[in-house]
């Protein structure tokens, strides 16, 4: 491209060229009226037709994303064809020229800046804006020399028409998540780069090397080098955060960016104290072997985010019994009209749980499609959980868990998933209590919900189930307001719906 140093483009005179990259040249400017410095970012191509339209909407977009860690867009334009976007100067350049290649950084550094980067990218998120092109020449220091994210732009140019080609080229190999390769990034895609970013700050290295192509194989195949290797030091902890960011698949990773970060800190607060596994109360962390760190895939995922482990199909049935103590069975009301045994698993039982297991699933699979519309998939995964919860109040235990296990199990299958990672992973187990536990509701209300009393009961034990079943699945690595919207709402806003619901069928279905 020709250096425009020099010319004027809108109200700015462009000084010299700070920076260029694949999609656009950034120049030092100012204003010509108020004599203030801005930095222009002239895109490398023509706007035409119906071109002009789309790249003004998604200006529009990137303008739109204003945080405190977020270079601002302050107008945008189109000269001769040449579409161009004036943003906020940074005088302190890049992270990557503060910290060259090859630098370790120390760990409470390394934290301050991903807290930061975080914070903009959760932003963005929550905005339905994916990034796609994190990395340290995009992280600008401002005059307090905090961090600010820069190049939306690249997100502006994959999803306008300027750009027509395949999106897997849009970023940087180095830092590309596998399914960004594939062509198919979202708000998780964001994390693994990050991941990527810190991975080098604290070993000084990235974990991989190679051509384009080398470099995209790695990404979606290979395991990270261990970071105890490149840092013999480093806390267990903090390579068990980094190992689950960078997980191969998305829904492996934690359910936010800003739950990342959380996690990263937390790992380092807790460093030399005793630390809660983030899937039991109960234990402490006890430092795994190095291979357990090598399979990210081993480690987690949330929301589709899960925390997996071994164990034994045993420890299923075990850990997810409630036991009356007594040994004995209790009765209880109708389904219909017909006397059941709360534990027994007759027809409507069986059927109940193939059906609810795969809606529970539907709608949890839904919620990974939905990954980058923050609400879209917060209420797939609540109405997942209300599915569940719901089965469990009417039918009993078993088919709360029933569909709880098997419904992640399918949706394990359709991610392509190992059958042992899928079946003993903790996600399974958590949501099996959550909906053995809303069974247990049976033994006070007998199945009968025709009174505010009953439905309130059945609600109060639903948010304990559930709360409980989260809590074991992803805790710590959820913030409050998720482990709200998957526990509290749906038992306090859908079920006392569904089961009003229930009750007039059975009433109705009763005097036929």
């Amino acid at each position: 491209m020709v250096d425009r140093s020099g010319q004027r483009l809108g109200n700015y005179h462009l000084i010299h060229l700070l920076g260029k990259g694949g999609f656009a040249e950034v120049y030092l400017g100012e204003h010509i009226y108020l004599k203030t410095a801005a930095a222009i970012k002239v895109l490398h191509t023509q706007v035409i037709g119906e071109d002009m339209e789309g790249f003004l909407n998604e200006a529009r977009t990137i303008a739109h994303l204003v945080h405190p860690h977020i270079v601002r867009v302050t107008d945008f334009g189109i000269e001769a064809e040449t579409p161009f976007l004036v943003m906020d100067y940074a005088p302190n350049g890049t992270l990557r020229q503060r910290h060259p290649k090859g630098t370790q950084l120390p760990l409470s550094l390394v934290i301050s800046y991903v807290k930061q980067v975080a914070g903009a990218l959760q932003h963005a998120h929550n905005e339905s804006s994916v990034h796609r092109d994190i990395k340290p020449e995009n992280m600008l220091l401002g005059r307090q020399n905090e961090v600010l994210l820069s190049d939306f732009g690249t997100a502006l140019v994959a999803q306008s028409s300027l750009y027509p080609g395949p999106q897997e080229i849009i970023g940087t190999a180095a830092y590309m998540s596998p399914e960004q390769i594939q062509g198919k990034p979202r708000p998780a895609s964001d994390q693994y780069s990050l991941g990527v970013v810190a991975y080098e700050w604290l070993s000084g290295d990235r974990p991989f090397h190679g051509s384009f192509a080398e470099l995209c194989t790695q990404h979606m195949f290979a395991a990270p080098p261990p970071l105890r290797e490149k840092i013999p030091m480093i806390s267990p902890y903090v390579e068990q955060v980094m190992t689950i960011a960078l997980a191969k698949d998305p829904h492996q990773r934690f359910i936010s960016i800003q739950a990342f970060a959380d996690a990263l800190e937390q790992s380092y607060q807790t460093e030399q104290a005793t630390f809660v596994r983030p899937w039991s109360a109960a234990q402490t962390l006890t430092p795994a072997p190095p291979g357990q760190y090598t399979t990210p895939i081993q480690e987690a995922t949330t929301p589709a985010y899960r925390i997996s482990s071994t164990g034994s199909a045993e420890n299923y049935a075990s850990q997810a019994n409630l036991s009356l103590g007594n040994g004995s069975k209790a009765e209880l009301g109708t389904i219909g009209q017909e006397k059941v045994n709360m534990w027994s698993i007759g027809r409507e039982q069986l059927v109940a749980m193939v059906i609810g297991a795969l809606l529970f699933a539907a709608l949890f699979f839904l919620s990974g499609i939905f990954g980058s519309n923050y609400i879209a998939h917060t209420t797939s995964i609540a109405l997942a959980c209300i599915t569940l919860l719901f089965l469990g109040t009417v039918l009993g235990p078993w088919v709360g868990l029933f569909t709880g296990v098997v419904g992640i199990l399918i949706v394990g299958i359709l991610q392509n998933q190992g059958i042992f990672d899928i079946f003993f992973g903790k996600l399974e187990l958590g949501f099996a209590i959550a909906g053995f536990i809303a069974g247990m509701t049976l033994l006070i209300t007998s199945g009968r919900y025709n009174n505010a009393r009953a439905i309130a009961t059945a609600a109060t034990i639903s948010i304990i189930g559930s709360f409980i079943g989260i809590y074991i699945a992803y805790f710590p690595f959820i913030g409050i307001q998720d482990l709200v919207s998957f526990s509290v709402i749906p038992s306090l806003v859908f079920l006392p719906a569904l089961l009003t619901i229930y009750n007039a069928l059975v009433r109705r279905k009763a005097s036929v």
